[in-house]
């Protein structure tokens, strides 16, 4: 490894929890990822995206059906444009929340860290 990382790795800038079906269920919410923290040096930064918003789908691809998130991104490359579907829920529980669609490029994966004190959080 000769630049202490590996070079060309994507990602998308967030940290997350994953919301299993059954969880979502549950919580009377959408399944997918909860965004816990954004990037501010990420695309996706510039997009709609907010913490609390539910990452559905990317691509097309519901993502509550897989158990590792990351390999969404296995094949793609810094630079290349995804199109996620995110649910916002409500600030009122008794209203709907809003379903939107936003695009934006994946960064290059530096390997920087980010700690957190919560048990199960991804980076993607």
């Amino acid at each position: 490894m000769e630049h202490g990382r590996v070079l060309g790795r994507a990602r998308i800038g967030i940290t997350y929890y994953q919301i299993p079906t059954a969880a979502a269920d549950v919580s009377d919410i959408k399944p997918g990822l909860l965004v816990v923290t954004i990037d501010e040096s990420c695309d996706v930064a510039n997009t709609e995206l907010r913490v609390g918003d539910i990452i559905t789908s990317i691509d097309g691809f519901d993502i509550f059906k897989t158990d590792n998130a990351s390999a969404l991104l296995a094949g793609r490359s810094p630079g290349d444009v995804l199109n996620c579907h995110v649910y916002r829920p409500a600030d009122d529980p008794s209203k709907e929340g809003t379903e939107f669609d936003i695009t934006f490029e994946l960064m290059e994966d530096t390997g920087t860290l980010v700690t957190t004190d919560v048990e199960v959080v991804g980076i993607f």
